[in-house]
């Protein structure tokens, strides 16, 4: 986003998390807690061992040391980054991509979560999180006839028509 590009007065020429610039020049003093974050890619196995600061976000950690993870919105809106935590806790209190049902199931949003213990997660597939969220709730609307959701559009129908 804009303000990413911005730290202070400083002026960058690429996409700057302005998190990083200011966690950047802490002392190691000045960060009195931290814990240990294990993250499993779900695909291959690799395991990422990240030493989290309290307060910080996962991500934003994993970006500092060098680390890429599975990321879009980096507001907490998507489900990109999402993994299970099998260990520990994290607090999302900013993941709106994430009902309160599958935040008690074990689900996270890493752009938007800090650990509050040492913690172990799996990335997940980013289309069965987004499924299980949203897909759930869209069929619902779609099927209820009663709900209002959806509403029959005859010119798109003409449309789609003259498509064929």
């Amino acid at each position: 986003n804009a303000a990413s590009r911005l730290a202070g007065a400083a002026e960058f020429d690429t996409m700057t998390n302005i998190e990083n610039v200011a966690w950047n020049g802490l002392s190691s003093d000045a960060i009195k807690t931290r814990h240990k974050v294990k993250v499993t890619d779900h695909e291959t196995g690799e395991v990422l061992e990240l030493d989290v600061p309290e307060g910080r976000y996962v991500l934003f950690e994993a970006e500092q040391d060098g680390w890429e993870l599975p990321n879009a919105c980096r507001m907490g809106c998507c489900t990109k980054c999402a993994v299970k935590v099998t260990k520990g806790s994290l607090n999302q209190p900013e993941a709106l991509g994430l009902s309160q049902k599958y935040r008690d199931e074990g689900y996270a949003l890493l752009c938007v979560s800090t650990a509050t213990s040492d913690v172990e997660c799996v990335t997940q597939d980013e289309e069965e999180v987004y499924q299980m969220q949203f897909g759930e709730l869209f069929q619902q609307l779609a099927t209820d006839v009663k709900s209002g959701a959806v509403v029959r559009d005859d010119f798109a129908l003409e449309i789609a028509d003259m498509d064929e």
